[in-house]
């Protein structure tokens, strides 16, 4: 077939928010492009797994936060002319430090705190280029300014 599928694929995305709300993002090494980009924490379920407690789990393992508020921003298709995946993103707040552990195979060079402003211009600099990092900046954007 000419189309490319992932079968019942769920990717997660968080966006884990400090309580001086800053973002934190990871540096992490993409394969398909050969280089590093800044994005939110992010991880495949695996088959018939919970989303939410993949993306508890992600966020603890890539990042070392546990988070006492979760909130489902979307859920979406990113690429459904090609793979059949749906995306979940969620913004993680009031968080707490417990530790990374991270797998072998994750490429992750750097974790950081920014400003929202700092991720606009990140986003318009094209140094933040992932839909569910970009998803949920915006919002979160919007969430602080009601």
């Amino acid at each position: 077939s000419k189309y490319i599928t992932k079968s019942n694929h769920i990717g997660t995305t968080v966006l884990p928010v400090t309580n001086q709300n800053k973002i934190i993002l990871i540096k992490e090494f993409r394969v398909p492009f050969m280089k590093y980009f800044w994005q939110g924490i992010t991880g495949s379920c695996k088959k018939n797994y919970n989303p939410l407690k993949n993306a508890k789990d992600e966020l603890r393992e890539e990042a070392g936060y546990n988070a006492g508020k979760w909130t489902k921003i979307a859920e979406y298709h990113p690429t459904y002319g090609l793979v059949n995946q749906t995306c979940i993103t969620y913004l993680a707040e009031k968080l707490n430090f417990v530790g990374q552990d991270r797998e072998k195979t994750e490429l992750i060079d750097d974790m950081k705190e920014f400003s929202i402003k700092e991720a606009f211009e990140m986003i318009k600099n094209k140094q933040i280029t992932h839909e569910g990092t970009i998803l949920a900046i915006y919002y979160l954007n919007n969430k602080l300014k009601r």
